[in-house]
């Protein structure tokens, strides 16, 4: 059985939105709407059910550097309702832990926040979220716009702390630019 592709979205745009999470649902079929990391957890791990695994994982909301919002992700920066580090530690690292064994050999995750990638801040996030899931995750250190793919230039982090660095457009995909270790 193959992997499945989830896609999560804001689930709550605040009123003060730009159109990004309102497009993101318009454009994604099947998506997941959440609200907070531990709702997009539960919401995740029930779709999967009992033996089911994670191909690709895309977060759609809005984001800052080491950030990506899920619940009302405009203008809520609680902990509760996104994926960040702060102080140097993952928030929820211990219910975002409960998907490390969903996703399948080869899996990934991608967060399409606007910088989620950008920075050490960005950096940190990335590397944390990697090894609590035990895959590569990937985010753009520049703003995203909704399509298929990743804008600008993507950081590509492993659990093991190594980076890759590539420059992505929809047209030539990503190139690769730079990589080594954290």
């Amino acid at each position: 059985m193959s992997g499945m592709s989830i896609d999560v979205v804001d689930g709550n745009p605040s009123p003060d939105d730009n159109g990004f999470v309102q497009a993101a649902q318009d454009a994604l079929q099947g998506e997941v709407r959440v609200n907070t990391v531990g709702h997009m957890v539960g919401q995740i791990i029930r779709r999967l059910g009992q033996n089911g695994r994670i191909r690709r994982l895309r977060v759609f909301g809005h984001g800052n550097p080491g950030s990506q919002g899920l619940g009302q992700s405009h203008s809520n920066w609680s902990p509760t309702h996104n994926l960040a580090v702060r102080s140097g530690v993952l928030q929820y690292a211990t219910k975002l832990g409960e998907l490390r064994n969903r996703f399948e050999p080869g899996g990934w995750a991608e967060l399409h926040g606007c910088e989620v990638g950008a920075g050490v801040a960005g950096q940190l996030a990335l590397f944390e979220l990697a090894r609590a899931w035990g895959v590569p995750v990937k985010a753009s250190r520049t703003d995203q716009y909704v399509g298929g793919g990743l804008e600008g230039q993507v950081i590509v982090v492993w659990p093991n702390g190594h980076f890759e660095l590539r420059n992505s457009d929809r047209q030539r995909g990503e190139q690769a630019l730079a990589r080594g270790p954290l």
